[in-house]
Protein backbone atom coordinates (compact mmCIF):
# COMPACT_ATOMS: atom_id res chain seq x y z
CA UNK A 1 0.00 0.00 0.00
CA UNK A 2 3.11 2.20 0.05
CA UNK A 3 3.60 1.98 -3.33
CA UNK A 4 -0.36 2.93 -3.87
CA UNK A 5 0.41 5.72 -1.67
CA UNK A 6 2.97 6.95 -3.41
CA UNK A 7 1.10 6.91 -6.67
CA UNK A 8 -2.19 8.82 -4.97
CA UNK A 9 0.25 11.68 -3.82
CA UNK A 10 1.15 12.32 -7.48
CA UNK A 11 -2.31 13.41 -8.05
CA UNK A 12 -1.73 16.27 -5.63
CA UNK A 13 -2.10 17.21 -1.76
CA UNK A 14 -5.98 16.58 -1.60
CA UNK A 15 -5.66 13.41 -3.52
CA UNK A 16 -3.22 11.82 -1.05
CA UNK A 17 -5.48 12.84 1.55
CA UNK A 18 -8.81 11.38 -0.14
CA UNK A 19 -6.72 8.44 -0.81
CA UNK A 20 -5.61 8.16 3.04
CA UNK A 21 -9.33 8.78 4.34
CA UNK A 22 -10.32 5.91 1.76
CA UNK A 23 -7.28 3.60 3.22
CA UNK A 24 -8.38 4.34 6.83
CA UNK A 25 -11.88 3.52 6.01
CA UNK A 26 -10.68 0.11 4.76
CA UNK A 27 -9.67 -1.02 7.86
CA UNK A 28 -12.68 -1.11 10.11
CA UNK A 29 -14.88 -2.64 7.10
CA UNK A 30 -13.19 -5.54 7.21
CA UNK A 31 -13.05 -6.56 10.66
CA UNK A 32 -15.72 -9.05 9.96
CA UNK A 33 -13.38 -11.01 7.56
CA UNK A 34 -10.17 -11.04 9.86
CA UNK A 35 -12.31 -12.48 12.83
CA UNK A 36 -14.21 -14.73 10.74
CA UNK A 37 -11.14 -15.82 8.42
CA UNK A 38 -9.38 -16.97 12.07
CA UNK A 39 -12.34 -19.00 13.57
CA UNK A 40 -12.73 -20.75 10.01
CA UNK A 41 -9.52 -21.90 9.90
CA UNK A 42 -9.20 -24.84 12.24
CA UNK A 43 -12.53 -25.79 11.43
CA UNK A 44 -11.25 -25.83 7.88
CA UNK A 45 -8.21 -27.89 9.16
CA UNK A 46 -10.30 -30.59 10.58
CA UNK A 47 -12.22 -31.08 7.94
CA UNK A 48 -12.82 -34.65 6.83
CA UNK A 49 -13.93 -34.42 3.39
CA UNK A 50 -13.69 -31.73 0.50
CA UNK A 51 -17.20 -31.19 1.09
CA UNK A 52 -17.14 -30.09 4.32
CA UNK A 53 -13.95 -27.83 3.98
CA UNK A 54 -15.83 -25.80 0.86
CA UNK A 55 -19.20 -25.57 3.42
CA UNK A 56 -16.94 -23.93 6.13
CA UNK A 57 -14.81 -22.15 3.81
CA UNK A 58 -18.37 -20.81 2.18
CA UNK A 59 -19.69 -20.00 4.84
CA UNK A 60 -16.78 -18.03 6.97
CA UNK A 61 -17.09 -15.75 3.17
CA UNK A 62 -20.93 -15.33 3.47
CA UNK A 63 -20.28 -13.74 6.94
CA UNK A 64 -17.43 -11.79 5.69
CA UNK A 65 -19.16 -10.33 2.69
CA UNK A 66 -22.58 -9.36 4.67
CA UNK A 67 -19.69 -7.62 7.33
CA UNK A 68 -18.00 -5.93 4.33
CA UNK A 69 -21.03 -5.13 2.27
CA UNK A 70 -23.03 -3.85 5.70
CA UNK A 71 -20.53 -1.27 7.02
CA UNK A 72 -20.06 -0.37 3.29
CA UNK A 73 -23.80 0.40 3.46
CA UNK A 74 -23.59 2.70 6.19
CA UNK A 75 -20.68 4.57 5.00
CA UNK A 76 -22.55 5.21 1.09
CA UNK A 77 -25.59 6.08 3.01
CA UNK A 78 -24.31 8.26 5.28
CA UNK A 79 -21.28 9.67 3.01
CA UNK A 80 -20.32 13.38 3.49
CA UNK A 81 -21.43 13.07 7.56
CA UNK A 82 -18.62 10.08 7.56
CA UNK A 83 -16.48 11.64 5.57
CA UNK A 84 -16.49 15.02 7.96
CA UNK A 85 -15.21 13.21 10.43
CA UNK A 86 -11.92 13.02 8.63
CA UNK A 87 -12.09 16.48 6.72
CA UNK A 88 -13.95 20.03 5.95
CA UNK A 89 -11.87 20.46 2.84
CA UNK A 90 -14.25 20.86 0.20
CA UNK A 91 -12.09 19.82 -2.26
CA UNK A 92 -11.07 16.49 -0.52
CA UNK A 93 -14.46 15.46 0.06
CA UNK A 94 -15.24 15.87 -3.67
CA UNK A 95 -12.51 13.61 -4.86
CA UNK A 96 -13.48 11.24 -1.79
CA UNK A 97 -17.40 10.78 -2.16
CA UNK A 98 -17.42 9.50 -5.53
CA UNK A 99 -14.99 6.79 -4.88
CA UNK A 100 -17.12 5.14 -2.14
CA UNK A 101 -18.62 2.78 -4.34
CA UNK A 102 -14.72 1.75 -5.35
CA UNK A 103 -13.88 1.58 -1.88
CA UNK A 104 -16.37 -0.78 -1.48
CA UNK A 105 -15.99 -3.10 -4.30
CA UNK A 106 -12.23 -2.61 -2.95
CA UNK A 107 -13.02 -3.65 0.76
CA UNK A 108 -15.12 -6.74 -0.66
CA UNK A 109 -12.77 -8.43 -2.90
CA UNK A 110 -9.99 -7.76 -0.43
CA UNK A 111 -11.37 -9.26 2.77
CA UNK A 112 -12.81 -12.06 0.65
CA UNK A 113 -9.38 -12.54 -0.26
CA UNK A 114 -8.55 -12.44 3.61
CA UNK A 115 -11.18 -15.23 4.38
CA UNK A 116 -9.71 -17.16 1.32
CA UNK A 117 -6.17 -16.87 2.26
CA UNK A 118 -7.19 -18.04 5.89
CA UNK A 119 -9.08 -21.18 4.25
CA UNK A 120 -5.68 -21.82 1.89
CA UNK A 121 -3.64 -21.59 5.22
CA UNK A 122 -6.32 -24.07 7.17
CA UNK A 123 -5.79 -26.66 3.87
CA UNK A 124 -1.80 -26.14 4.73
CA UNK A 125 -1.48 -24.35 1.32
CA UNK A 126 -0.37 -20.94 2.72
CA UNK A 127 2.52 -21.32 -0.51
CA UNK A 128 -0.66 -20.62 -2.58
CA UNK A 129 -1.83 -17.31 -0.97
CA UNK A 130 2.28 -15.81 -0.99
CA UNK A 131 2.21 -16.84 -5.08
CA UNK A 132 -1.73 -15.39 -5.16
CA UNK A 133 -0.14 -12.18 -3.12
CA UNK A 134 3.10 -12.01 -5.36
CA UNK A 135 1.08 -11.95 -8.84
CA UNK A 136 -1.86 -9.48 -7.42
CA UNK A 137 0.46 -7.26 -6.50
CA UNK A 138 3.58 -7.80 -8.61
CA UNK A 139 0.93 -6.14 -11.48
CA UNK A 140 -0.60 -3.47 -9.30
CA UNK A 141 2.98 -2.43 -8.84
CA UNK A 142 3.65 -2.28 -12.19
CA UNK A 143 0.22 -0.36 -13.46
CA UNK A 144 -0.56 1.88 -10.08
CA UNK A 145 1.61 4.93 -11.42
CA UNK A 146 0.69 4.77 -15.30
CA UNK A 147 -3.09 4.13 -14.30
CA UNK A 148 -2.63 6.79 -11.72
CA UNK A 149 -1.14 9.29 -14.07
CA UNK A 150 -3.73 8.69 -16.72
CA UNK A 151 -7.13 8.42 -14.99
CA UNK A 152 -6.44 9.98 -11.77
CA UNK A 153 -7.18 8.49 -7.91
CA UNK A 154 -10.51 6.91 -9.56
CA UNK A 155 -7.80 4.99 -11.61
CA UNK A 156 -5.64 4.37 -8.76
CA UNK A 157 -8.74 2.82 -7.25
CA UNK A 158 -9.76 0.48 -10.15
CA UNK A 159 -6.30 -0.83 -9.98
CA UNK A 160 -6.65 -1.36 -6.40
CA UNK A 161 -9.95 -3.02 -6.95
CA UNK A 162 -8.82 -5.22 -10.40
CA UNK A 163 -5.60 -6.53 -8.18
CA UNK A 164 -7.63 -7.50 -5.33
CA UNK A 165 -10.16 -9.56 -7.46
CA UNK A 166 -7.32 -11.10 -9.23
CA UNK A 167 -5.71 -12.31 -5.88
CA UNK A 168 -9.52 -13.83 -4.50
CA UNK A 169 -9.67 -15.66 -8.04
CA UNK A 170 -5.91 -17.03 -7.83
CA UNK A 171 -6.82 -18.21 -4.16
CA UNK A 172 -10.48 -19.47 -5.08
CA UNK A 173 -9.02 -21.50 -7.30
CA UNK A 174 -6.12 -23.20 -5.51
CA UNK A 175 -8.68 -23.71 -2.49
CA UNK A 176 -10.92 -25.52 -4.88
CA UNK A 177 -7.40 -27.68 -6.25
CA UNK A 178 -6.61 -28.30 -3.16
CA UNK A 179 -9.42 -29.31 -1.15
CA UNK A 180 -10.19 -31.76 -3.59
CA UNK A 181 -6.70 -33.05 -3.62
CA UNK A 182 -5.59 -33.52 0.25
CA UNK A 183 -9.35 -34.73 1.91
Amino acid sequence: MGGAAYAAARTGVQGAAAHAILTSLAGPLGLTAFAVGQAATPEIARATSPGEARRVNRAAMTVAAIGVLTGALIVLSLGEPVLGLFTSDARVLALTLPLLPLLAAYTLADNCGIVMATGLTGLKRSTWTLGSAIVGNGLLALAMTPVTTAWGLAGLWIALTASRLLVLVTQTVGFMRHSARDR
